[in-house]
């Protein structure tokens, strides 16, 4: 017997922020995620969302306030790890919520008119520091419910953080604010039930308006039992219990934990009859709603379900039957990787015409209510990356790293590369919903990335320990995070070497043997660790010190030896990557060439072999129309630079070949004249039972020039650059979400328009094929070359095969042209007053100079703060010279605005940093005063 023993290849990733060997994409996923949570000079960062007039955390920039459900799965996740300025932006925005909570004799009225009064201890839906919205303001808002469940959100929220930092002066500041809205949820509790299932109306979920509570036969909504209700106060309860141990207070911790107790007995009443997964609501008449299969109200909805798992609501044993039921029901609930918010009530796949997503809201099913309440496009089958991170915290607590992964990669690749962090994201988790706007931010989309580093190691906070629970990739053998984990005066650095699934074997703590450990967990406790330094123990709960003690805390696992894979980026176009100069993109699958053919020049070109992966030829074999045969030219652009030349009258070539919906057309071409003021196809795209063109690159007469075409059944966008008499190189990109027309070799954006392409049997060169009349739309000039690949190319991809045939047809390659950006020095200086920098730079050295100051929040938001000019420059400069190719699917104009957004970034934390100097001069405490006499300088 021969045994084979395959060990690990010395295949190593040194990220900024996560190092480490294995699973290369997996460490490459992590560290782009918290570099999201720095100045990163590729990707946009969540101090992208500081207001520095509201002193705090914005939902995006079209979205001017703070939600509590699109804020809930990013802020979960992130806590542990934020850095001290994000963690006191996210404070800010959370005290909004409470801040404003409602005390039952204030009436509250929106657009609608008067909404009554909100009871005591509800939060917000949304808020800034000068309003709350105590219901969800879409649909049918006078039957709306008050923000229960969003409230309950907030609550984890805020005593999750309370937990990371240990605070137990903010923990008394909000005691108070936390047993108000947790006495209105108690006023919700039904005897029916025992006291332990809680009555809401329409609209108090998180993904409000989406739920319509009980619908009665006489067309009205009644209350009913919302699980989310039931799972998401439990996971307050759980939290809150833990913020009152550490305040001492034994009869909040006695009356929180009754209440919770109460919880658990009623989620028992909550499960599918066969008690694999929750429901999403009870009827009090025992009508359950969101049982898969059922013929009414027959969907499966995630968030309760998944929600569970990821808070440890419901045991290993039920977290594992909720994720077999999820497993079933495959792409009719992740259809995108992503996973929807609910299924079809009747089981229906997305994108069929009949699938209607939930049948039980307010306004009916999604077509009856229509619009955004179609399925697929927002509360109804919508993907919210905020509910997102919650699923990936799941999957990662049932060490499901390849589904995490996934996400994250998804979330990366399509959005985050693309600056389209956009929520929701429409056509089941394909598209942003702001597809108009040049780029798009909002704080979900941070969420699955979060989820996917806390989730490593899911850190269970209560108010004696924190447990780590290891959730690697077993192809990951050696793991470090070069950044810190949260604990009140602690900051954890956390490394492993081996395999998680093998289990723990030693543990060290500050290079001393750690004990309390077995296989797979972790256990801190607080009492026990390493005293901490006096300025870390002040930190705890002063406003002005960042101040930590580290904890290096190493983990060997029982086994190192594991199968390799490969090297790869989980993202398409990183800045260090530079285009490529040699053709290196893949073969097209119709390809004609005009230098390929053989034969005397003003000869008929009867056949035109396609040279690429498919195969067959075009051809001029038509006896029964009226139609010739182009002819060949042998100098048609210059001495060995030859062409087919086309009539404009009656000469086309036609083929087969299957073309997806999805593809790619380049071509070379010459107009010389076609007179058509619409869809003089150089080349289409059709199919033999229609016989109708259907996708296709073409010109057109406008306004006495001649202009590309992007072309569908019926006409579609037209460029603005006269091409006429000139040798163009035009491309069309028919992507899964919109398709885009671009000139040159530099990729200059001529239009794009929201349809998708169609797929297609057959396709002609030449002309258009116009079904009843057929050819009557021909192009008139030089075709050069042709290239069609069956997908819409990488910008790396597409960058390469036009430079490529720029190259061998004599275009220009050497100016940016169309895609150049602004001066980066100039740019700036116009918005940023250099005197600001110049100040700022000489601040910072004396803070690092004092070993007290630079341990504090000014300091480090200040780091922060001169990060972003940093990336700035690095991303301008590498935008303008290449290194970084900005999307060709993109226009150059979203590029200008990438780098808008790090010069509104630098001057919204200036303004941030301003008041945190004011309040540094208005207070006793002498570290706040050292700051206010070095900012004085």
């Amino acid at each position: 017997m021969v045994l084979l023993l395959l060990t690990l290849l010395a295949s190593a990733s040194a990220g900024r922020w996560f190092e480490g060997e294995g699973d290369l994409e997996y460490i490459d996923a992590l560290d782009t995620a918290y570099r999201m949570y720095t100045s990163d000079p590729e990707f946009q960062s969540v101090a992208m969302l500081y207001s520095g007039a509201d002193d705090g955390l914005l939902e995006g920039p079209t979205w001017g306030a703070w939600w509590t459900q699109n804020s809930y799965g990013t802020q979960m996740a992130a806590y542990p790890f934020m850095p001290a300025p994000l963690l006191y932006m996210s404070r800010q925005s959370q005290a909004w919520f409470f801040n404003n909570a409602a005390n039952g004799s204030n009436p509250y009225a929106d657009i609608y008119g008067a909404q009554g009064w909100a009871p005591d201890g509800c939060l917000c839906d949304y808020a800034k520091p000068e309003f709350c919205k105590y219901k969800q303001g879409d649909g049918n808002v006078p039957i709306h419910d008050w923000t229960v469940e969003e409230t309950l959100s907030a609550v984890v929220m805020q005593s999750e953080m309370l937990l990371v930092t240990r605070n137990v002066s903010e923990i008394a500041t909000f005691s108070a604010g936390f047993l108000r809205t947790s006495n209105f949820l108690e006023s919700r509790r039904d005897a029916a039930t025992g006291m332990t299932l809680f009555l809401t109306g329409p609209s108090s979920n998180l993904l409000a308006p989406s739920f319509g509570g009980w619908p009665l036969d006489n067309g009205k909504h009644a209350w009913s039992y919302l699980t989310g209700v039931s799972v998401t106060y439990t996971a307050a309860l759980n939290r809150l219990i833990e913020c009152e141990k550490l305040m001492g207070n034994a009869h909040l911790v006695a009356l929180y934990t009754a209440r919770r107790d109460l919880n658990l007995r009623g989620l028992a009443q909550l499960f599918d009859p066969t008690g694999a997964y929750f429901v999403r609501s009870l009827d009090p008449n025992g009508t359950m709603h969101g049982v898969v299969g059922q013929n009414r109200h027959g969907y499966f909805e995630a968030s309760p379900n998944h929600d569970a798992v990821a808070f440890r609501i419901v045991d290993d044993t039920k977290a594992a039957s909720i994720f077999a039921t999820i497993d079933k029901l495959g792409e009719q609930l992740r259809p995108n990787v992503f996973m929807l918010p609910n299924t079809d009530t009747k089981g229906r796949m997305p994108g069929d015409p009949d699938a209607v997503g939930y049948d039980d809201m307010a306004c009916g099913d999604g077509k009856t209510c229509g619009g955004i309440f179609e399925w697929g496009t927002w509360v109804n089958g919508g993907v919210w990356t905020t509910t997102e991170a919650r699923a990936v915290m799941a999957y990662l607590r049932l060490n499901r790293a390849a589904d995490a992964l996934a996400s994250a990669q998804q979330m990366i690749t399509r959005f985050a590369s693309v600056w389209r962090m956009d929520n929701p994201l429409v056509n089941f988790g394909l598209s942003p919903y702001q597809p108009t706007e040049l780029i798009n931010q909002c704080v979900d989309n941070y969420g699955n990335l979060a989820a996917l580093v806390r989730g490593q190691f899911e850190y269970l906070y209560t108010a004696e320990t924190l447990t780590l629970l290891p959730h690697l990739s077993d192809n990951i053998t050696v793991l470090k995070q070069n950044f810190g984990i949260r604990w009140g005066a602690y900051m954890l650095f956390i490394d492993t070497d081996g395999l998680r699934s093998s289990g723990i074997a030693k543990v060290m703590l500050n290079s001393e043997a750690f004990t309390a450990f077995n296989a797979t967990t972790i256990t801190l406790t607080y009492a026990t660790l390493p005293t901490p330094a006096p300025l870390s123990m002040q930190a705890v709960n002063s406003s002005f010190l960042a101040a930590s003690t580290r904890l290096n805390v190493s983990i060997t696992f029982q086994r190192s030896v594991r199968i390799p894979k490969k090297q790869g980026h989980g993202r398409a176009a990183p800045l260090s990557r530079t285009p490529p100069t040699s053709p290196t993109f893949p073969k097209p699958d119709v390809w004609h060439k005009a230098d390929a053919l053989q034969q005397a020049s003003g000869s008929p070109v009867m056949v035109w072999a396609n040279v690429g992966a498919l195969g067959g030829a075009v051809t001029a074999d038509h006896p029964s129309l009226n139609w010739t045969a182009p002819v060949f030219v042998a100098d048609a652009f210059g001495p060995g630079m030859p062409a087919v030349r086309f009539s404009g009258v009656n000469s086309v070539l036609n083929g087969t070949a299957d073309l997806p919906a999805t593809k790619t057309m380049i071509i070379v071409f010459r107009d010389s004249g076609s007179v058509g003021t619409c869809c003089n196809d150089v080349l289409s795209t059709w199919t033999d039972s229609v016989q109708l063109e259907i996708n296709g690159l073409g010109t057109k007469q406008n306004d006495n020039a001649t202009v590309l075409e992007i072309n569908f059944s019926g006409s579609g966008n037209t460029g603005t650059t006269d091409v006429g008499g000139k040798l163009t190189l035009a491309t069309i990109v028919y992507a899964s979400d919109g398709t885009t027309l671009v000139l040159g070799p530099e990729l200059c954006d001529e239009s794009s328009i929201g349809p998708t392409g169609t797929p297609g049997t057959a396709y002609s060169v030449g002309a258009r094929n116009n079904g009843d009349v057929p050819y009557d739309r021909f192009f008139k000039g030089d075709i050069a070359e042709v290239m069609v690949f069956a997908s819409a190319l990488t910008t790396p991809d597409l960058k390469s095969a036009a430079s490529y045939l720029a190259e061998k047809w004599g275009l220009n390659t050497t100016s940016a042209g169309c895609r150049a950006l602004p001066n980066c020095t100039t740019a700036w200086n116009s918005a940023v007053p250099p005197a600001n920098v110049a100040n700022l730079t000489a601040f910072s050295k004396v803070l690092r100079s004092n070993e007290v100051l630079q341990q504090t929040l000014v300091a480090e938001w200040v780091q922060l703060t001169l990060g972003y000019a940093d990336a700035y420059t690095e991303r301008c400069t590498s935008l303008n010279n290449g290194t970084y190719v900005w999307p060709v699917n993109r226009p150059a104009a979203a590029a200008t605005a990438t780098l808008t957004s790090y010069i509104n970034t630098w001057n919204q934390l200036y303004a941030g940093l301003q008041k945190q100097i004011a309040t540094c001069g208005n207070s006793t405490d002498p570290v706040a005063q050292q700051i206010f006499t070095a900012w004085l300088g």
